[in-house]
């Protein structure tokens, strides 16, 4: 009898902790960040029978809070800004700028200024789309369609919306470099029709052929530089392939490429073992490095990475 009612028990226990989305709350959910509406994102700190004991994600207030009152995060409160940032990227290229990783990111204490540059790069597009559409609803241009396609075309020459572009290839964030240029690059080559502007397409075809002409030759210069870890790395397992072994990509095709594997690579992480899966683990960590290595939120992997390395040396030099 007593077996029964703590199996019964254990089975109601089990039902009210399961969220109306289906997340069955344990103890690996303790320091698990959540999302209640609106706009509050807090920290799991016990886990009751009815409710959730939280605090405010980067703060100390306390609160009570409903399973079905709250949504799962895939993050935890020591889940590192970088982690945080990567979602955020992913978010961003695939237009979903109101995911979690997004509206975490913006609080998270993003070293990088990821969110920062990303919120530039979109006040700037709006404020160039803003100049444009005044241009073609002008009727000054009425009847006069040669003088409104030199009014655009002196609009593209003054003030390109790409300079968190450049910015983000300086401070070595070519995750970030490349996601803010493709969210530009998509803009560009919509814009002719937005307009109802055919004749516009080759002139902006040109700006963009030079702005991604200039991105690949800096990703060149830069994946050229030595790099002490990929070489250290190769020396004790001259076999291990990546990103990090090939040539510059030639295309922006190519770099898309690269952004889309080192990203990937990111995500995976997770899934390998430094201990039983070194080469595949290294390589995969310097996949991630190739684009962010020397920045603020990547010091936590060249970290971990670097103390891997010295294990290494050490143990090859007995």
């Amino acid at each position: 009898m007593k077996k029964l009612c703590a199996i019964l028990l254990l089975l109601i226990t089990w039902g009210t902790w399961a969220t109306a989305a289906g997340h069955v709350y344990s103890d690996d959910d303790i320091g698990r960040i959540i999302y209640c509406r609106p706009n509050n994102f807090l920290v799991i700190d016990e886990i009751r029978q009815t409710h959730l004991l939280c605090h405010t994600y980067g703060k100390t207030s306390k609160y009570k809070v409903k399973f079905a009152d709250s949504i799962p995060t895939r993050f935890y409160e020591s889940s590192p800004s970088l982690m945080i940032t990567q979602y955020a990227l992913q978010d961003y290229t695939a237009k979903r700028q109101n995911g979690f990783a997004s509206m975490l990111a913006k609080i998270c204490g993003d070293p990088n200024g990821r969110s920062e540059k990303i919120a530039l790069q979109e006040a700037a597009i709006r404020s160039f789309d803003q100049a444009m559409l005044t241009i073609k609803k002008s009727p000054d241009y009425a009847g006069y369609p040669e003088d409104q396609l030199d009014a655009y075309i002196a609009q593209l020459d003054s003030d390109l919306p790409d300079k968190q572009v450049q910015a983000a290839t300086v401070a070595g964030d070519w995750l970030l470099a490349t996601a803010l240029f493709h969210r530009f690059r998509e803009y560009m080559l919509a814009l002719p029709n937005k307009l109802n502007a055919a004749e516009l397409k080759a002139v902006v075809q040109e700006k963009l052929s030079e702005r991604e002409k200039s991105l690949l030759e800096d990703f060149s210069n830069y994946m050229k530089l030595d790099n002490t870890r990929r070489k250290l790395f190769r020396k004790h397992y001259p076999n291990a392939k990546g990103l990090w072994t090939m040539s510059p990509p030639a295309t922006y095709a190519g770099l898309w490429k690269f952004y889309l594997k080192s990203m990937n690579a990111f995500f995976t992480l997770d899934e390998l073992s430094k201990v039983t899966e070194p080469q595949d683990w290294g390589s995969a960590m310097l996949d991630v490095l190739l684009m962010c290595e020397g920045t603020p939120e990547a010091a936590v992997l060249e970290k971990e990475f670097d103390a891997e390395i010295r294990k290494l040396e050490s143990s090859s030099s007995r």
